[in-house]
């Protein structure tokens, strides 16, 4: 009786191993059918990045198993683009890879008269720029810089490093950052700022500054409707602003 119950145990374990294996088989079968082959890739939080500048689609789209790519690969490839500050890779059943990432805010080109960079909002550089002719719409800051090792930029001095940050902020809390297309620091206290329609305007670097760049955003668009393009805005007096024609 009792071996006739420990068969009945037994069997019952054989055959409940069987089921399993024949489940985990289905699975693996299952898993790797074509329905979990590759079907799109759809990338998200691309502003100026166009997708190829993400990732290299063509390499992925290569009609493979979902299962089989390698997902921290993928992504740490797309941190190797300096305009990507931070990048999620997901797998969406049954066919799709989503990446999502976060660019890195470019706020400014510096040019020191041989070569041209982008900063982000902190001063950090970001890339080196050849043909400035492609990258014209960013604000052209001209003011001492080097660049260590083709990774760290290094400004004249701290202080002028934060006295740029500190115009980008005052220019965007203006939203003169698409008017004005050019800075010029012309000594330590003076600023020359030309902006898109050709008139210039001369500030100093003062506390004042922020002051005056609302007059400067006042100003501009006083000129834009009496349709002068030209000529020099000077903002250095405390209390009112010379105009000279060119």
């Amino acid at each position: 009786m009792k071996r006739r119950k420990k068969k009945k145990k037994t069997d019952r374990v054989i055959i409940v191993l069987v089921f399993v294996l024949m489940i985990s088989l289905g699975s693996i079968a299952f898993l790797k059918s074509s329905i979990f082959n590759l079907g799109k890739i759809e990338i998200i939080g691309n502003k100026n990045l166009k997708e190829n500048e993400v990732v290299d689609l063509e390499s992925l789209m290569t009609n493979k198993n979902i299962f089989t790519y390698n997902l921290k690969g993928i992504k740490n490839e797309i941190l190797e683009n300096p305009y990507v500050e931070d990048a999620q890779v997901k797998i969406k059943l049954p066919n799709k890879i989503i990446i999502t990432v976060d660019e890195v805010e470019v706020v400014a080109l510096l040019s020191n008269g041989k070569d041209y960079c982008y900063i982000d909002d902190k001063g950090n550089l970001i890339k080196k720029i050849d043909n400035i002719e492609e990258n014209s719409d960013k604000i052209v800051f001209s003011t001492e810089y080097s660049i260590e090792n083709g990774q760290v930029i290094n400004f004249k001095s701290e202080e002028n490093k934060k006295s740029i940050l500190n115009l980008i902020s005052a220019l965007k809390g203006e939203h003169l950052e698409k008017e004005i297309v050019k800075v010029e620091y012309t000594n330590d206290s003076k600023l020359n700022l030309e902006s898109k329609i050709g008139a210039k305007f001369l500030l100093i670097n003062d506390d004042n500054l922020n002051y005056n760049i609302a007059r400067t955003s006042k100003i501009l668009l006083d000129l834009k409707n009496k349709n002068i393009k030209d000529g020099v805005v000077d903002l250095t007096y405390s209390n009112y602003a010379v105009y000279k024609p060119s």
